[in-house]
Formats: C-alpha cells, sequence, structure tokens
C-alpha cells in the first residue's frame, strides 16, 4: 500500500495501487488506523504517509468492476474497530 509514486515516506512498493493491479497482483495487506475519525491506510505510523481506506477500496472496486473474473485478497491487520471496517466498505460500494 505505501508506494513511491504515491510519495510515502520508506514505501514497500514502487508503484501505487492501480499499477499493481495491471501488473496483475492480486494480494494485498494493508494497515489500517484512524485518526481524527477517518480511517486511513497508513504504514506503521500516518506520519510517514497515509490514504484514505475508502478511497483504495473504490479504486478496488473500480478495477474488479471492470475485471469481475479476477480474485483479490485483502489482508488487514486493523487498528480500527469492526464496526469503523464494514461502514468504509459500504460507504465505498465494496459492502453488503
Amino acid at each position: 500500500m505505501s508506494s513511491a509514486e504515491e510519495g510515502w515516506a520508506a514505501p514497500n512498493h514502487q508503484y501505487a495501487l492501480a499499477r499493481q493491479l495491471n501488473d496483475g497482483v492480486r494480494a494485498f495487506m494493508w494497515d489500517v488506523h484512524e485518526e481524527l475519525g477517518e480511517v486511513l491506510l497508513c504504514h506503521s505510523f500516518c506520519f510517514f504517509g497515509s490514504r484514505p481506506l475508502q478511497e483504495a477500496l473504490e479504486e478496488l472496486r473500480e478495477f474488479m468492476d471492470a475485471h469481475p473474473g479476477e480474485v483479490i485478497t485483502l489482508i488487514f491487520e486493523s487498528y480500527v474497530s469492526g464496526d469503523a471496517l464494514v461502514s468504509t466498505f459500504q460507504d465505498s460500494g465494496l459492502g453488503s
């Protein structure tokens, strides 16, 4: 989730989510934190970079809509409540 392309400090990856998906990556480990009431993807600490989880999920949904036969695995290291995660999934259009 942390990429040099998006300007994260000490990134784990060169490219952002869209490029990784287009390159064939189908499993992601995302660290989820809450800061000032917003659910964010952060790499250990949000100081090093962050992205709203909802935005990333919307990007993922758009990819899945365009590629309905693909299977994507998300592994969460979560520091937020289950309710916050469910709400964010629903707001992104990926909830049931």
